[in-house]
């Protein structure tokens, strides 16, 4: 079972701009959707919701976690060096 997104999400992005299998998908300021297909449930998206709008594989809510001083932009580029 792939992550997913509740409707807590606000469409910010951020989730688009981790994911490396490009399954997540949505436009801007709208909820945003993954492909159970193209999710392989790695995570990379799982910590960088400060809206707290996914979910895990097993339907647990996924909490926000900032890095480096609570700077979302760290997080970035932590994720993206992968």
């Amino acid at each position: 079972m792939a992550y997913t997104i509740t409707d807590k999400c606000k469409g910010c992005d951020d989730c688009v701009k981790v994911c490396r299998l490009k399954a997540i998908s949505g436009e801007m300021k709208q909820k945003h959707v993954i492909d159970p297909a193209a999710c392989n449930d790695c995570g990379d998206c799982r910590h960088i919701c400060e809206y707290e709008a996914m979910l895990d594989e097993k339907g647990k809510k996924c909490k926000y976690i900032p890095k480096d001083g609570g700077e979302k932009k760290s997080v970035f580029k932590r994720l993206l060096k992968k």
